[in-house]
């Protein structure tokens, strides 16, 4: 804990990062919750496409086939693609959250994240150079303060696996599987 800072300023820096963490875990939440909807909401779509009867009207006239092939994927690639702009814009948000948190670490001398950060680099072999800036700004928050903060900051270099690669993953698998099994379904033929 910082020794520099009041009682007074230590409780509001507690609700702040208190309510930045409930903010960050709400859009955490959503991203899931909403994700999962609309993709089941897509897979129950195909699903009452790959009837009996609209297979049978499939593979008599093949344009009607081709039409509901790509009106079913057009349909899933626009629902999913809102879905990924949605959390594209839903991630800067977390970004902030998250800048918030870490910026109150560094001022109360809470350093959960950079622990974790440390852990990380030091297991990587190799990667001596990112473990050197976060020993080095860890040391100069001790020292100087707040200004040694954007030292640490690299987004880029720690792996985080977000909800929209998985988005971003779904916007073109799903429409393509549901196009592959409508052309197979058009194209082979009724073995009853």
């Amino acid at each position: 804990m910082n020794p520099n800072i009041s009682d007074r300023e230590f409780e509001l820096k507690k609700f702040e990062y208190q309510m930045a963490n409930e903010l960050f875990r709400h859009f955490d939440r959503t991203e899931w919750q909403v994700g999962s909807v609309l993709v089941a909401g897509v897979l129950i779509l195909t699903g009452l496409v790959l009837n009996k009867d609209i297979i049978e009207l499939i593979r008599t006239d093949l344009r009607i086939g081709w039409i509901i092939a790509s009106g079913l994927a057009l349909i899933s690639f626009v629902i999913l693609g809102i879905w990924r702009l949605w959390l594209r814009n839903t991630t800067l948000r977390e970004n902030a959250c998250f800048e918030v948190m870490d910026r109150i670490e560094f001022q109360m001398g809470m350093y959960s994240i950079l622990l974790i950060a440390e852990a990380y680099f030091s297991n990587k072999k190799g990667d001596t150079e990112q473990l050197d800036r976060l020993l080095k700004a860890k040391k100069l928050v001790y020292e100087t303060g707040e200004e040694s903060f954007k030292q640490i900051h690299d987004y880029g270099k720690a792996p985080r696996i977000r909800m929209r690669h998985l988005a971003t993953l779904l916007v073109i698998l799903i429409p393509l599987i549901q196009l592959a099994i409508l052309i197979a379904t058009m194209y082979l033929k009724n073995k009853n």
